[in-house]
């Protein structure tokens, strides 16, 4: 290795270290929050991460999930679950981990489109995009480490080609195969490496061989390799892992969405040069018509005109804009998205491309090393700086979705998120603060039943059964086949010795669900006090059956057994009193 190829790696190996201190510096205090919103489904109460073999259902997922259809991603998930359970630490350590690779392969790529010599603008753009507050929700919240694994899959695979470009022979044809092969398993990770394929070919176009002609004449096993991988990612779609969330057949028409995210992605480049607020969940309003969408238009169209002038007539600077453009449209042009209209986490790559172009912007304008050197310095700490505040939130999750309600008062999720706001300050015995948010949470979605059941369970908690047992009700009302809700309403009524009342709701829960256990005992102790009742008024006949039915719903319950022995003995005795009080008395001759 020569003294110049060492110099290279030493650098190489540097930066490294500084962009994973760097990382696990600015993320340290998010590690230990806990999992929240889609981390539920997709990791807490997925089966399939919970074993690595068979290797088929540790690369499946749970249907309509985060990870369904994205086979990599589940088997992350399945590797993060043997090595750290459910301790969230561990989990949200590996996504700062697959953060620091992806910012020090954006570095590498940054240096070979400008050259060797501009070492330090590559630096300083992976180093703005690493700390950048819109990249919090990617690395922060577990669930989007199928952002972070496809990232690393695209930025892996273009690094590669890049590098074959400028490789001859033998040496390039193993690139372009990394290249290729990087690309198909980041069709495991997520849909969007779609937009893979063409980049490679503008870069290659822009950059290598001068026109799109040359690159398919010179590279043609490569782009037919990254464009094979359109195939695969076919089919997983069209399998329909998430179609209640994702398609064409959905609530919100194509030509909606489409306008909508007009006024998104504007939404998107405000946020890339003035981060605040940040949300986990945005609630962003459909545009309707034309004129709603016509304000945001009126800035997107000349963007997106200039970027494709620029792709003819100056292809390196309109790379740049292909790039944002292209990472963007899986998730932000026509095909509906139905559960989130907006989601920070998407400008995971996107955001590259608006970074590089600022950093370039800075080296044209400003001429002095140095004084380019104190602007990205203060630009770095004050992004730094915002991040640190958005990661904070992340530590709780009645902070997290607090400031998501500060944000949008009228959002269209506020009663899910005042029920995780009260649930969690339930749960850490903090009953006061959280009965409001129940409260709020039933009065905002009425018809839910599983709104009425927190709030029952709450009061029930405070003793205050008269107030559970109005919630139940409410519950038992709205969703007349759960037996869980006409379990909690029985078993209140009869802590509050309303044996009669809670019979039918318990009787009710058992029939709707055998596997009842605690309502089937409930059931049974309420039947002997019933039982003991009918005795009291010497109503042993009506007394026995129901004590019959107890010893049933509960063989283990020897209060039963002896009543229903004692009772049938009384009424055995009661009985034969009666025969021999109606028998005919007896002459002194017999």
């Amino acid at each position: 290795m020569t003294r110049s190829a060492r110099r290279v790696h030493l650098h190489t190996l540097a930066v490294a270290a500084f962009l994973a201190a760097t990382s696990f510096a600015l993320y340290a205090r998010s590690l230990g929050g806990p999992f929240v919103f889609d981390d539920l489904p997709s990791i807490v109460e997925n089966p399939h991460v919970r074993a690595l073999w068979p290797l088929a259902s540790a690369l499946a997922a749970p249907p309509q999930s985060s990870v369904a259809g994205r086979p990599l991603s589940a088997a992350s998930f399945a590797l993060s679950y043997a090595e750290f359970g459910l301790d969230p630490w561990g989990w949200r350590a590996t996504n700062v981990a697959l953060h620091a690779l992806c910012a020090l392969l954006l570095f590498g790529i940054v240096r070979r489109a400008l050259g060797r010599d501009h070492g330090a603008l590559a630096f300083a753009v992976a180093l703005v995009w690493l700390v950048h507050p819109l990249q919090t929700e990617a690395v922060a919240y577990v669930t989007q480490r199928t952002e972070l694994l496809m990232a690393l899959a695209f930025l892996g695979a273009f690094s590669a080609a890049q590098c074959g470009f400028a490789a001859p022979g033998r040496r390039q044809r193993a690139w372009f195969g990394l290249a290729i092969a990087a690309t198909w398993l980041g069709v495991g990770a997520k849909e969007a490496i779609a937009s893979l394929p063409p980049l490679v070919l503008l870069y290659d176009r822009a950059f290598v061989s001068g026109s799109f002609g040359e690159a398919l004449r010179r590279h043609r096993l490569l782009h037919v390799g990254l464009f094979a991988s359109w195939l695969p990612l076919a089919a997983l779609v069209v399998a329909g892992h998430r179609d209640q969330s994702v398609g064409f057949d959905l609530p919100i028409p194509a030509a909606t969405y489409a306008l909508t995210q007009a006024s998104v992605i504007c939404e998107y480049l405000r946020l890339a040069l003035w981060p605040a607020p940040l949300v986990i969940a945005h609630d962003w309003p459909l545009a309707t018509s034309l004129t709603d969408a016509l304000p945001a238009l009126a800035v997107l169209v000349p963007l997106l005109g200039g970027t494709l002038w620029a792709c003819v007539r100056q292809p390196r600077l309109g790379f740049l804009g292909a790039w944002f453009f292209l990472t963007l449209a899986p998730t932000s042009s026509f095909v509906p998205i139905v559960s989130e209209i907006m989601a920070e986490r998407r400008m995971y790559l996107p955001l590259a491309a608006l970074v590089s172009g600022g950093a370039l912007a800075l080296a044209g304008l400003v001429r002095v090393r140095w004084a380019r050197a104190a602007v990205a310095a203060l630009c770095i700490a004050a992004l730094a700086a915002v991040s640190a505040e958005q990661l904070e939130r992340y530590r709780s999750t009645v902070t997290l979705w607090s400031h998501v309600i500060d944000v949008y008062p009228q959002h269209r999720l506020r009663s899910r998120i005042e029920s995780t706001i009260a649930q969690e300050l339930a749960a850490a015995g903090q009953l006061d603060a959280a009965l409001p948010h129940f409260e709020l949470a039933c009065e905002l979605r009425p018809t839910a039943p599983e709104n009425w059941t927190n709030l029952g369970r709450a009061r029930v908690r405070k003793n205050d059964f008269d107030g559970a047992i109005e919630a139940f009700e409410r519950a038992a009302k709205a969703a007349p086949d759960d037996a869980q809700a006409h379990a909690d309403l029985g078993l209140s009524l009869a802590i509050q010795r309303r044996f009669g009342e809670a019979q039918p709701e318990l009787e009710r829960a058992v029939a709707l669900d055998p596997g009842q256990e605690r309502a089937r005992k409930a059931l049974a102790r309420v039947l002997v006090r019933l039982g003991e009742a009918r005795v009291a008024k010497h109503e042993l006949t009506e007394a026995i059956p129901l004590f019959k039915r107890a010893t049933e719903l509960d063989p283990s319950f020897q209060a039963a057994q002896q009543d229903l022995s004692s009772t049938a003995l009384a009424l055995a005795v009661e009985k034969k009193d009666a025969e021999r009080a109606a028998a005919p008395p007896r002459s002194r001759a017999d």
